[in-house]
């Protein structure tokens, strides 16, 4: 795959952002739900790299599954939701009646995915979270090769964002300042749902809204190793805060 850059992707949602609109604009906004920017972000990805299915993991109350589905009707969707008693999943369940090309899995997602993903999905992880999130995506990037993984809540600080910014390069992040500033105008209305200091301009030394990051295939990449890198960095930074808590 060819090096895919914000400015691509910027270019891509400005092109879909008018249908984008009048697509979701009467969808209501779930709380914990990904953030109106941050699903033009991710269906911009998805149409660049040519996705065939799309594969979820924290379906939750359905927000990201329902947009989606709405936005690619003919596209397989496969939506996993660890916990089958959660209720947020009577919430999901109403919310995608109707949408025959969404199938609602239930599991955990890091014995689940690899079993299903192939080579021409796009994968959404918004669940697990953390460093378990970021070593799934690097299984299914070393194992599946789908065309792309978006991560959910990699926003900056953190631990996870500053793994990924060092690991990868070559990602991509919703929160990049050029694409906030043409599209977080998608989000009026829902502020509540951002914390004060990631709400839009509130600080430049933290991420707009939650962040999704992308990672796309790359060939030469050894996934494996990156995955041993998270794996030792998620424990040390685990570590390190647990003694902070002690002191």
């Amino acid at each position: 795959m060819s090096f895919i850059t914000t400015s691509d992707i910027l270019k891509e949602a400005e092109a879909i952002r008018p249908d984008f609109e009048r697509s979701v604009h009467k969808l209501a906004y779930e709380v914990k739900g990904i953030l109106f920017s941050e699903m033009l972000f991710i269906e911009a990805v998805a149409r660049i790299v040519g996705a065939t299915r799309l594969v979820e993991s924290g379906t939750a109350r359905g927000q990201s599954t329902v947009i989606l589905a709405t936005r690619f009707p003919h596209c397989p969707i496969l939506s996993y939701e660890h916990d089958a008693d959660s209720p947020d999943v009577a919430v999901a369940r109403a919310r995608l009646a109707g949408l025959p090309q969404v199938e609602l899995c239930f599991g955990d997602a890091v014995r689940e995915l690899p079993r299903v993903v192939t080579p021409t999905d796009v994968v959404l992880i918004d669940g697990p979270k953390g460093f378990r999130a970021i070593r799934l995506a690097l299984d299914l990037l070393g194992y599946c090769q789908p065309k792309a993984v978006l991560l959910h809540d990699v926003g900056r600080p953190s631990h996870e964002r500053a793994f990924l910014e060092s690991a990868f390069p070559g990602a991509v992040y919703s929160d990049a300042p050029e694409f906030t500033h043409a599209h977080h105008s998608l989000d009026t209305g829902v502020e509540e749902a951002i914390p004060l200091e990631h709400r839009y301009g509130a600080n430049p030394e933290q991420t707009y809204g939650f962040s999704v990051g992308c990672l796309f295939y790359e060939p030469h990449i050894a996934y494996r190793w990156k995955r041993m890198q998270a794996s030792w960095t998620g424990f040390w930074t685990r570590s390190c805060d647990s003694i902070k808590k002690i002191r």
